[in-house]
């Protein structure tokens, strides 16, 4: 699912729409470990990855929001 030329939320997570709250939580952890912009700098990637993944974990750390992106 797209919207608004973004990419979907649990894309962005690696996850499905039937995923738990733990769930969530573990994947953003771990995502966020690897997409850091500490650990990234000497590579010269820029920090879009972790903020895309800080959004969506943000989006999804709301239950009435994430029930919202469930009825797109």
């Amino acid at each position: 699912m797209v919207l608004l030329g973004k990419r979907c939320q649990y894309k962005v997570l690696g996850l499905g729409g039937d995923c738990t709250a733990d769930e969530i939580r573990s994947a953003y952890r771990r995502l966020a470990i690897q997409r850091h912009p500490d650990k990234l700098a000497q590579f010269g990637v820029s920090p879009a990855a972790f903020q895309e993944l800080a959004t969506a974990y943000k989006v999804f750390s709301d239950p009435r929001e994430r029930v919202d992106w469930l009825l797109l």
